[in-house]
C-alpha cells in the first residue's frame, strides 16, 4: 500500500457485442466489466471529481458573491432568519467563460406533511360530522360533509405556513460571454487527473476555471454513462424500465473472487408540489389548465359555461345545477392537451347564506386522482461489491 496525491478519472466505455473490449470475452465476461465500470463511476469518479474540483472551485465563488451581496443589498430578518433583500448576481469571466454566480432568498415547502395534515383534517371533521358535531365552515348535507371554501383556503395556508422555510439560494452556471447563453460542455474529454488537494481548485485564476470546466464536462459524461449502463443491464436481465412489482436481488461471484449483487428496485416518486398546483394556485391571469381545481372554483362556481383552449390544449369548465332553488350544482373541470388524455375532476357544491361550499369526499378524491396522475415508478439499479476473502486468511 503506497500513499497518492492524485489520481486519473477516466470516462467508462459501456461494453456490449462488438465492442473492442468484448473481443474473445463471453457475455458473463463483458457484463463483469460493465458492473465494475458503474461501481467505478458512482463510488470513485464522481466522488473524487465533487469533493476535490467542483465543490471547492463553486463554493469559493458563490461565497465571494454572497459577501458581495450582504454589502450591496442587504438582509433582512424573516421570521428569525437573516434573507437577502432581493436577488444579487455576480459574473466571473475567466478565459472566454462566464461563471455566473446568483444568491437570491427563496423558499421550500414540504409538501408530504402539508397533505398529511390536509387528509387528517379533512378526516377529523367527517368524523365529527357522523357524531353531530358542529364545527365552523361545514355543512353537513344528505349526500355528505361540505367544507366552506374561504376557510379550507385558510387552514392550507397555515399548513403550507408552518411546512415552508425560507433561506438564501446560491446558484453558479457556466456561460459564454458573448451571448450570456448556457456554455457547452467538452464532449470529447474522457479523462483528467485530479489532486487530493480541495484548496489548490480554489480561487479565480484560469487554470482552476480550466478544471472546473473540464471537471464538470467530465461528470456530466460520466452521468451520461451510468444511465446508459443501467437502462443496458435492465435489459439483460429482463427487468422493466418502470413499474417493477416488487425488488430482485441477484447474487454473482465474479472471475477475481468478489461478490457482487445487483438489487433493482422500484422507486416511487410522487410529485408533491405538482400535486398542490393542481389544487391550489393562480400563475397566471386568465383562468388556464395550469391554475388549481379550487381556485377554478372559487371564481367559476354556478357561473356559465367557460374555456379557455390554445391549438386545442387548454381548460374546460361546466357548471350543472342539481336541485331546484340553485343552491346546491356540479363543476366539472377538464384539462385537455396535445397527444395526452382528457382529465376531469367533478366536484359538488353548496351555496349558502352568501358563502361556497365543496363536497368534502370531492376534494379527497382530486387528491388521490393527483397523486396517481403525478407518481411515476422508474426502477432504480443499486450494485453492491464485496471483497474477497484476503489470501491470509484463506
Amino acid at each position: 500500500m503506497k500513499r497518492i496525491a492524485s489520481q486519473v478519472i477516466t470516462l467508462p466505455v459501456l461494453v456490449t457485442n462488438g465492442h473492442e473490449l468484448a473481443a474473445g470475452k463471453s457475455s458473463e465476461e463483458i457484463e463483469e466489466l460493465d458492473a465494475a465500470s458503474i461501481n467505478y463511476a458512482r463510488n470513485t469518479a464522481i466522488p473524487i471529481l465533487e469533493d476535490n474540483i467542483l465543490a471547492p472551485f463553486s463554493d469559493n465563488l458563490k461565497e465571494i458573491a454572497f459577501r458581495e451581496a450582504l454589502r450591496q443589498v442587504g438582509i433582512k430578518l424573516d421570521k428569525g432568519r437573516a434573507l437577502l433583500r432581493e436577488p444579487y448576481e455576480r459574473n466571473f469571466d475567466i478565459e472566454g467563460r462566464r461563471f455566473a454566480v446568483k444568491v437570491y432568498p427563496t423558499s421550500r415547502t414540504e409538501y408530504v406533511p402539508v397533505f398529511d395534515s390536509t387528509n387528517q383534517f379533512l378526516d377529523d371533521i367527517v368524523a365529527d360530522s357522523r357524531r353531530d358535531v358542529q364545527r365552523t365552515g361545514v355543512r353537513k348535507l344528505d349526500d355528505g360533509v361540505y367544507i366552506r371554501l374561504d376557510y379550507f383556503f385558510e387552514v392550507m395556508n397555515k399548513f403550507v405556513g408552518e411546512n415552508t422555510t425560507r433561506f438564501n439560494k446560491k446558484d453558479l452556471n457556466l456561460k459564454d460571454p458573448a451571448t450570456d447563453k448556457s456554455l457547452p460542455l467538452d464532449e470529447k474529454i474522457d479523462h483528467m487527473r485530479v489532486y487530493f488537494d480541495p484548496k489548490r481548485y480554489k480561487g479565480e485564476s484560469p487554470d482552476k476555471a480550466h478544471d472546473y470546466y473540464q471537471a464538470t464536462s467530465l461528470k456530466a459524461r460520466i452521468d451520461a454513462f451510468i444511465k446508459d449502463a443501467q437502462h443496458w443491464l435492465m435489459g439483460v436481465h429482463n427487468v422493466p424500465a418502470f413499474f417493477l412489482t416488487e425488488q430482485i436481488e441477484e447474487y454473482y461471484e465474479l472471475s477475481d473472487g468478489r461478490g457482487v449483487r445487483y438489487l433493482f428496485f422500484p422507486n416511487q416518486i410522487v410529485s408533491h408540489s405538482k400535486v398542490y398546483k393542481g389544487l391550489f394556485g393562480m400563475d397566471t391571469e386568465n383562468i388556464a389548465a395550469s391554475n388549481g381545481d379550487l381556485d377554478i372554483i372559487k371564481l367559476l362556481a354556478f357561473k356559465s359555461a367557460y374555456q379557455y383552449l390554445r391549438g386545442g390544449a387548454g381548460v374546460v369548465v361546466i357548471n350543472d345545477k342539481t336541485d331546484g332553488d340553485a343552491r346546491k350544482g356540479r363543476i366539472r373541470i377538464s384539462r385537455l392537451a396535445k397527444d395526452k388524455p382528457e382529465y376531469t375532476r367533478t366536484y359538488l357544491l353548496y351555496r349558502h347564506d352568501g358563502a361556497l361550499y365543496v363536497k368534502i369526499g370531492d376534494i379527497k378524491s382530486a387528491y388521490g386522482k393527483l397523486v396517481q396522475l403525478h407518481t411515476s415508478v422508474p426502477t432504480e439499479l443499486k450494485i453492491d461489491f464485496f471483497p474477497p476473502i484476503p489470501a491470509h486468511l484463506k
